[in-house]
């Protein structure tokens, strides 16, 4: 599943590389557009997959249990902070 991932600009693209420059072998993979990892929720395992296309940001996502969604889309804004309010 994919889905777009609202937020309100600017976004900073440059969140990619710092995730790159720190990404754990076999857990995370990482370049100038896209995060992956896989993860462990509530209800199991999973990976997530986000990326920028330039415009928006992408989320894709595969879940043991789909009733974890919220909980992974919850720590996918916190970790790309898309819910800050610019000034």
């Amino acid at each position: 599943m994919s889905i777009k991932l609202d937020f309100t600009p600017p976004f900073d693209p440059g969140i990619f590389d710092f995730l790159a420059a720190r990404a754990v072998t076999g857990v995370e993979e990482a370049d100038s557009l896209c995060y992956a990892r896989t993860v462990l929720l509530d209800g199991g395992h999973g990976w997530l997959r986000v990326s920028w296309d330039g415009q928006a940001l992408w989320l894709e996502q595969d879940l043991e249990d789909p009733a974890d969604a919220a909980q992974l889309l919850g720590k996918v804004r916190h970790l790309f902070n898309l819910d800050h309010i610019p000034h």
